[in-house]
Parts: structure tokens; C-alpha cells; sequence
């Protein structure tokens, strides 16, 4: 009689970076990564068959994993193949706080005025897209890095 082998449970891979994201659990800014994870049966140490194939954003800091809707994976997976490297997203992120922060200091402008910030954000993308180029990812980084200004919700 022949001894069969065989095995079945989670399995995780790591799927790709998903960019600059805030987390609810534990309200840091920070980079953020796709994971799957699936059931699997394997054979003799081979994979079969997978199934319940499930996506999560996973915040690195806190390790809350947050499962994705299609929507959700359709933005993300989008946002992977044009998304800059975590360090150029991260050089991007630390330039257009610094922009924000010499905006700040060159007058004596009224921020709480809508006007203000949108030439603020404006002077920033500006500034920031012929160094990182002209695209929407560049565009959300500098939102997320002015919602992280503005956000009164930070961690303690």
C-alpha cells in the first residue's frame, strides 16, 4: 500500500504595494500592501486546487488587514501596475509636505479659505509633477499628503 500524502489549509502571497494609505485601526499614514489569501488541498506537497481567494490591504504598522470588495480590488490592482516604488513614493510623499510647508511660510495666507488651499495643492502638483511626472498617481500621493496635513485624527 502506498503511503498518499495530502494537505489542505491558508495559504498567503504576497500580491503587490498598494501606495500611501491611512489606517482606520491604528490611524498611521504609512505604505500599505495586497495580500491573498486562499484555502488550498495539495497532492504529495503539490498544490491542486485553491478556492475562497479573498484580498486584503494589510497595514504594516498594526497589521490590520482590511478585505476588498471588487471596487476596492479593481482601484488597487490599477494603482499597483502605476504606482512609483515605496521609496519614490516616499521621497514624493516627504516632497510635498515640504511644499506645503514653504507655501505655508512664504505669506501670510488664509488657509481656512477653500481658495488658498486648492492654489496650495495646485502650487504643489506643480512643482512636484516634473520631478515625479504628470499622472493621477502623483496627483492622489499629494491629496493623501494634504488630507495627512489637515487630519486631525492622528495617532496619539
Amino acid at each position: 500500500m502506498i503511503p498518499v500524502f495530502f494537505g489542505w489549509g491558508n495559504k498567503a502571497k504576497d500580491i503587490g504595494y498598494a501606495g500611501i494609505e491611512k489606517c482606520p485601526h491604528c490611524k498611521n499614514y504609512t505604505h500599505f500592501y495586497l495580500k491573498e489569501i486562499a484555502k488550498s488541498f495539495s497532492l504529495y506537497f503539490i498544490p491542486v486546487a485553491k478556492w475562497d481567494r479573498k484580498v486584503y490591504l494589510v497595514c504594516p504598522i498594526c497589521e490590520a488587514c482590511y478585505e476588498l470588495d471588487e471596487n476596492d480590488k479593481k482601484y488597487y490592482f490599477d494603482l499597483m501596475y502605476r504606482a512609483l516604488s515605496p521609496e519614490k513614493t516616499q521621497d514624493l510623499w516627504a516632497d510635498a509636505l515640504n511644499c506645503f510647508s514653504n507655501f505655508v511660510e512664504a505669506g501670510n495666507k488664509d488657509l481656512s479659505q477653500q481658495s488658498v488651499l486648492i492654489e496650495m495643492l495646485k502650487n504643489t502638483f506643480d512643482e512636484l509633477k516634473y520631478k515625479y511626472g504628470d499622472s493621477d498617481y502623483v496627483k492622489d500621493v499629494v491629496g493623501k499628503a494634504f488630507k495627512y496635513i489637515v487630519d486631525d485624527d492622528k495617532p496619539e
